[in-house]
């Protein structure tokens, strides 16, 4: 139960923002001139992928 408890308080303190988002496809895990988001289908502007909480269709990144 402890396990469970700090993942989730862990998950709740993660910014929302394209670098750890499931659907910012990157291959350092850092803005990158070529990433996209699949499911806009478009490279975002590095402001906007350092910026937290500013878009709505944001999916946690699935750590495996």
């Amino acid at each position: 139960m402890v396990k469970l408890r700090t993942v989730k308080e862990w998950q709740a303190a993660m910014p929302r923002c394209c670098l750890n988002c499931d659907h910012y496809l990157t291959h350092r895990g850092e803005w990158e001139e070529g990433a996209s988001c699949k499911v806009f289908g478009a490279n975002p502007p590095r402001e906007f992928v350092e910026q937290a909480n500013e878009c709505a269709s944001w999916a946690q990144l699935i750590p495996f």
